[in-house]
């Protein structure tokens, strides 16, 4: 059985514990990066406000006015309101809308 010094074991355990917290770091991940930033950069965070904006960029859009949408909205919101967990934000029953519709 190799004898290792203080300084190799030392030396070992370190890069076990690295690898370690590699194989943890990726086992915790629950969200992708691209749907992080989905607040940022997303369809419904960038374009639903310009096209409130607009009521016939809207129509063309959705194919319903801005008052048919809300109606509906209001219509089907206790239905699809989910609650946020501590693990992530749920998506709000507009932008499930939005997207259900598009």
């Amino acid at each position: 059985m190799p004898k290792f010094t203080k300084k190799q074991l030392a030396m070992i355990a370190l890069i076990l514990d690295d690898e370690e917290k590699k194989f943890n770091r990726t086992k915790k991940t629950w969200v992708r990066k691209m749907f992080t930033a989905r607040k940022f950069v997303g369809e419904f965070h960038t374009l639903f406000k310009e096209l409130e904006d607009e009521e016939i960029s809207f129509y063309k859009y959705f194919r319903m006015s801005q008052s048919q949408f809300y109606e509906l909205l209001t219509k089907i919101q206790t239905k699809i309101q989910k609650q946020n967990t501590t693990f992530r934000e749920a998506i709000s029953p507009k932008e499930k809308l939005m997207v259900c519709l598009r």
